[in-house]
């Protein structure tokens, strides 16, 4: 009897669950920064150096540079069809709450010129994308 009732609060626990999927397709995952092209001056930096990097999981966008110097954060991302929206950056403050950014500034060496900005996907694959926004091409590795 005891056997039968664990098994039954089992079965319910385990109905009760929800597979959450994500569709983002080749998006999810971790990319790494590793050139920007300034598209009105044709400019090129080589900013794989810097270990920059984009994670995209649910609706979320996480930012972070690896050596840990500019700090962590977290955006809502919309994409749809070809078109990327990135809004409402956050400083990740996990111990004492996120912090809204108020200003784009922390977020240009990530290549985020705007608290909301949109760009073009103009290439995905399994290791490598590319995104264009009104004045940048980033580049990124799949991690």
């Amino acid at each position: 009897m005891k056997y039968l009732s664990m098994l039954i609060v089992l079965v319910f626990c385990l109905s009760a669950c929800e597979l959450e999927t994500s569709h983002n397709g080749k998006l999810d995952g971790w990319w790494l920064l590793t050139a920007v092209d300034t598209l009105q001056t044709g400019g090129h930096a080589n900013v794989e150096a810097q270990q920059c990097t984009w994670a995209f999981q649910g609706r979320l966008l996480e930012l972070r540079d690896v050596p840990g110097q500019r700090g962590d954060y977290l955006l809502s991302f919309v994409q749809h069809g070809g078109d990327l929206l990135l809004s409402h950056p956050y400083l990740s403050a996990r111990d004492s709450g996120d912090i809204a950014v108020q200003t784009p500034q922390p977020l240009h060496p990530y290549g985020i010129q705007a608290l909301s900005e949109q760009f073009l996907i103009t290439a995905i694959g399994r290791r490598r994308m590319v995104l264009t926004s009104t004045s940048l091409r980033l580049y990124f590795r799949k991690l």
